[in-house]
């Protein structure tokens, strides 16, 4: 796999960023990104929690839950990290609770109601 090497001001940009870093060449056009969430590690983990059959949220359930992220950070004026790992925490007991409840019973469309 080819590599670069990054200047200590460039590798300290992508150890602090949050999203997603838009690599550009010395004219300043875009060659592609760099997500600093996706590392050997990380991935190294969703292996195991895979492996060791964990709850895991689909890309469909993430997105789905996207809109009512938005309404709450649109009305309460934003949050931060604080505030989102509190209301994260809030949504795993609920769904924990509502798949104890719902755990083994059959619906119509064959489908858990998520």
């Amino acid at each position: 796999m080819p590599h670069l090497i990054l200047t200590e001001a460039q590798a300290q940009i992508v150890k602090q960023a949050r999203d997603k870093v838009q690599v550009c060449d010395s004219r300043g056009d875009a060659l592609g990104s760099l997500d600093p969430s996706h590392t050997e590690e990380g991935t190294a983990e969703a292996e195991r929690q895979l492996v060791a059959g964990l709850p895991r949220n689909s890309a469909e359930q993430v997105r789905a839950r996207l809109p009512a992220l938005e309404q709450g950070s649109a009305r309460f004026g934003g949050f931060d990290e604080g505030y989102m790992e509190a209301l994260l925490l809030v949504v795993r007991r609920i769904r924990s609770a509502l798949n104890a409840r719902w755990r083994g019973r059959t619906f119509h469309s064959g489908r858990h109601p998520d």
